[in-house]
């Protein structure tokens, strides 16, 4: 069951979806391998959707261009 304030929170998506699918993104939990600027991106707006932990893993060295893309 969501709480009042998760309602509040996620009205619009409720909506759109129902509080069922909000309740399923809220126990989901994610991996992403080997991320880029998209797949971050994606990852933003999977947290900001409501979903309960998002695990990162990425092995490849950070350069500069990462860091001025992201």
């Amino acid at each position: 069951m969501l709480t009042d304030e998760e309602a509040t929170l996620y009205d619009r998506q409720i909506r759109l979806w129902g509080a069922d699918a909000q309740l399923k993104l809220r126990q989901t939990r994610l991996l992403l391998i080997n991320v880029n600027s998209l797949s971050i991106e994606v990852c933003k707006n999977l947290c900001l959707a409501g979903v309960a932990s998002i695990t990162v893993f990425d092995n490849t060295r950070v350069t500069s261009n990462d860091i001025e893309e992201n």
